[in-house]
C-alpha cells in the first residue's frame, strides 16, 4: 500500500498583498494496513487539552538549557532536559517578553535565543528516532506531539526568523515521523495527521 500526503509550506515575503505560489513536497511510503484506533481521535499529534499545564512554554524550553555543559561542540542535550521540552510544549501560554525589545531596536532585534530551539529539536529528533527503531511508538508519539507544538510556539513569537525556525523544526519531526510510519505495528495515525492544523507553522508567512 503506497500512501501519498503533501506539505505545503507557503512563503508570502515582501511587500504588502504579496502572495507566494505554495510549494508542495510529495511523500511516498509503502505502509502495512492497520485497522483504525478507536476512538478514532486515540492519537494525536499535537499536545491535547488534558496534558495541558499552568506556565509560560518560553520559559520552559529555555529552562532546557540549566546545568548543561557545551564546552563540547558535539554536545547535546541530555536526558533530563528533553523531559523538560515536553513539559515546556504542553504549558499553556507562550509569552516570548519581546514587545519593549520590538519597540525600542525595530529590525535590528536579535534573537539569540530562537536559535536555542534548533539544539532542543536535534536532541528530540535523536530521541524520536529510537523510540521508533526500539518499537516504541506511544512514546514516539509523544515525542512528535513535542516537536510540533514546539514548531507552533516559534511561530507565535511575530517574526519572520522564529517562523522560519518553526518551520524548520517541523521538517526535521517529519522524517522519523514518516519512517515510524513505514515500520512494522505502527498504529494507523490517518486521523491523527488530518487533524494537523493548516498551516502548523508559519503564520506570518502563510499568503493572505
Amino acid at each position: 500500500m503506497v500512501l501519498s500526503f503533501a506539505l505545503s509550506v507557503a512563503l508570502a515575503i515582501g511587500a504588502p498583498g504579496f502572495k507566494a505560489q505554495p510549494e508542495e513536497t510529495l511523500y511516498r511510503m509503502s505502509l502495512e494496513p492497520m485497522t483504525a484506533p478507536k476512538p478514532a481521535l486515540r492519537y494525536l499529534l499535537l499536545p491535547e487539552l488534558k496534558e495541558m499545564t499552568p506556565g509560560n512554554a518560553i520559559e520552559g524550553y529555555l529552562t532546557c538549557f540549566f546545568n548543561q555543559d557545551f564546552s563540547n561542540p558535539m554536545e547535546v542535550l541530555d536526558k533530563a532536559a528533553l523531559r523538560q521540552a515536553d513539559r515546556a510544549a504542553r504549558m499553556e501560554k507562550t509569552d516570548w517578553q519581546l514587545l519593549q525589545k520590538l519597540r525600542s531596536d525595530g529590525f535590528q532585534l536579535l534573537l539569540p535565543d530562537v536559535q536555542k530551539f534548533r539544539t532542543i529539536a536535534a536532541g528530540l529528533q535523536e530521541r524520536f528516532r529510537t523510540e521508533i527503531n526500539q518499537g516504541r511508538f506511544d512514546d514516539a508519539i509523544v515525542t512528535a506531539k513535542t516537536m510540533f507544538a514546539m514548531s507552533r510556539h516559534l511561530s507565535e513569537q511575530s517574526t519572520i526568523i522564529s517562523d522560519l525556525v518553526g518551520i524548520a523544526i517541523a521538517h526535521i519531526a517529519i522524517g522519523p515521523l514518516q519512517d515510524m510510519l513505514e515500520r512494522p505495528g505502527c498504529p494507523n495515525l490517518y486521523w491523527a495527521l488530518t487533524t494537523l492544523p493548516n498551516p502548523l507553522a508559519g503564520c506570518l508567512l502563510t499568503p493572505g
